[in-house]
C-alpha cells in the first residue's frame, strides 16, 4: 500500500519508463494517495536511450522534466561507451503493467495494488477496440485502440533500416497515409496518439472512428495495398 513506498528512491527503481494514463483513466491503476515526504528534486527525469536498429544508429534522448512528451535534444552514442539506460519511448498502460506484474510479483501486496492482465498469445488479425465516450464522467471523445504488433509484421519490415519495428508509431504513420489517400474528409475529425505499444485515435465523431477501423481491417486483409501505403508513409 501507500506505505511500502515511503524512504524509496530513485536507485530503488525495478523499472523506468515513459507511459501513457489510460491505467488511471480506465481506474485500472487505483491512485493510493500522496507522500507528505516526497520531494521531485530527487526524482529527475533520467536520459533515456533509443537503441540501434538497421542503419539508425544509438542515441541518448534527453526529455522535457515538466513535459515527458517533449525531446530536448538527442546526442549520438559512440561506439566506445555504454548504452544502457531506460529505453526511449512511450510505453501503453498494459505493457507497463505486465512489465511491473513480471518484475515484482510475490514483492509485498504488488499483485494487489497493480491490476494486470496475465501474459497472453497476441492474436492474428487487426486487434482494435472501440470505446464509447462517457459524458456523465466529462468524458467526450470516443477511442479507437490499434494493438500494435498483432500483424502486418512483414510490411513494416520493410522499412528496419530506417527504424521502423511495428510500433504504434508505425501504425499512426500508415494511418496518416490511408487517411490522406482514402479517407481525407477524416483528417480533421479524428486524433491520433501513438506510443510504443498501441496506437490511440480519439475524435468526438463515433461514425469517423468506426470508418477508420473498416479501412484499417480492410488494409490487414491485403497486405500489398499496405506495403505501397507504407512505402509513402512519413517514419515518426
Amino acid at each position: 500500500m501507500l506505505a511500502d513506498a515511503e524512504g524509496l528512491t530513485a536507485e530503488d527503481a525495478a523499472f523506468v519508463c515513459i507511459f501513457g494514463y489510460l491505467g488511471f483513466k480506465k481506474e485500472q491503476w487505483p491512485v493510493l494517495g500522496k507522500l507528505d515526504d516526497w520531494n521531485r528534486d530527487a526524482w529527475p527525469m533520467p536520459v533515456f536511450t533509443q537503441t540501434a536498429r538497421g542503419s539508425v544508429k544509438p542515441v541518448r534522448v534527453f526529455y522535457d522534466p515538466d513535459d515527458p512528451s517533449k525531446v530536448i535534444r538527442r546526442e549520438l552514442i559512440r561506439p566506445d561507451e555504454p548504452t544502457d539506460g531506460p529505453e526511449s519511448g512511450s510505453f501503453g498502460h498494459v505493457a507497463v503493467s505486465i512489465r511491473l506484474g513480471n518484475l515484482l510479483s510475490g514483492a509485498g501486496q504488488w499483485p494487489d495494488v497493480v491490476q494486470y492482465p496475465p501474459p497472453r498469445q497476441i492474436p492474428r488479425g487487426l486487434v482494435a477496440t472501440l470505446t464509447r465516450p462517457e459524458p456523465e464522467a466529462g468524458d467526450d471523445q470516443g477511442c479507437l485502440t490499434i494493438q500494435a504488433g498483432a500483424c502486418l509484421k512483414e510490411v513494416f519490415a520493410t522499412r528496419t533500416d530506417e527504424g521502423a519495428e511495428g510500433s504504434g508509431y508505425d501504425w499512426a504513420s500508415l494511418t496518416r497515409v490511408l487517411i490522406d489517400e482514402r479517407a481525407p474528409e477524416l483528417a480533421d475529425r479524428v486524433e491520433l496518439d501513438p506510443d510504443a505499444q498501441e496506437l490511440l485515435v480519439f475524435s468526438t465523431d463515433m461514425e469517423a472512428l468506426k470508418k477508420l477501423k473498416i479501412l484499417l481491417e480492410q488494409l490487414v486483409d491485403s497486405p500489398k495495398d499496405a506495403r505501397a501505403l507504407f512505402s509513402k508513409a512519413e517514419l515518426e
